[in-house]
C-alpha cells in the first residue's frame, strides 16, 4: 500500500509520501526527507512511530476539506492540500485563521488584538484528550480577531483567532 499527497505548510508545498513495507514498517519521504519508521496505531486514535532511536506519538484530526490538524511533540500543525498548482497559493493555507484542532477548552490565549506576529508563533493553548496543544500563526501580520478567552470551551473547527 502506498500513500502521496501534496499539502501547503506555512506557504511551502510539502508532498508527502509513505510505502508500507509489512509489519509496522514504513518508508516516509516528506519533501527531499527519506526516513524508514516502524508505525502502530494506539488505542486512542494517536499513532506511535519511531524514526532511528526516536519515538514520537501523532494525533490528527480532520481540517476542512481534505486537510488535517497534525500534533506533534506539543505543537498542533495544520497540513491543507495544495491547490497552488502553477503557482497559486492554497486558498486556506496561509490565512491567518487559527482554529481549534479538536474539541477542548482554552489554557490560554498568548496574543492580543492589535499585536503582531510572526508565521510560527504560538498563539494559543488548548487543552484537548488530556493533551496541551499549542496552536500557532500560519502567516506574519497583527491579529485583528480573538475569538475566544481562557477557560473557554471550544469544538473543533472553531474560530480562535485571526491574522491579517
Amino acid at each position: 500500500m502506498s500513500y502521496r499527497r501534496d499539502f501547503e505548510h506555512e506557504g511551502q508545498r510539502l508532498r508527502v509520501q509513505a510505502r508500507h513495507l509489512g509489519e509496522d514498517r514504513f518508508h516516509i519521504v516528506v519533501g527531499d526527507q527519506t526516513f524508514d519508521s516502524r508505525a502502530r496505531l494506539l488505542p486512542d486514535g494517536r499513532v506511535r512511530f519511531s524514526l532511528g532511536t526516536e519515538s514520537f506519538e501523532v494525533a490528527a484530526g480532520e481540517a476542512g476539506p481534505h486537510g488535517l490538524h497534525v500534533r506533534l511533540d506539543g505543537c498542533t500543525y495544520t497540513l491543507l492540500p495544495d491547490r497552488g498548482r502553477g503557482g497559486a497559493k492554497a486558498d486556506a493555507a496561509a490565512d491567518g485563521v487559527v482554529r481549534a484542532p479538536m474539541t477542548g477548552t482554552v489554557l490560554s490565549v498568548l496574543v492580543t488584538q492589535g499585536q503582531s506576529v510572526a508565521a510560527g508563533d504560538t498563539v494559543a493553548v488548548i487543552s484537548a484528550m488530556k493533551m496541551e496543544h499549542k496552536l500557532r500563526a500560519d502567516r506574519s501580520g497583527t491579529v485583528v480577531d480573538v475569538s475566544v478567552g481562557v477557560e473557554d470551551s471550544v469544538e473543533q473547527g472553531a474560530l480562535i483567532l485571526r491574522v491579517e
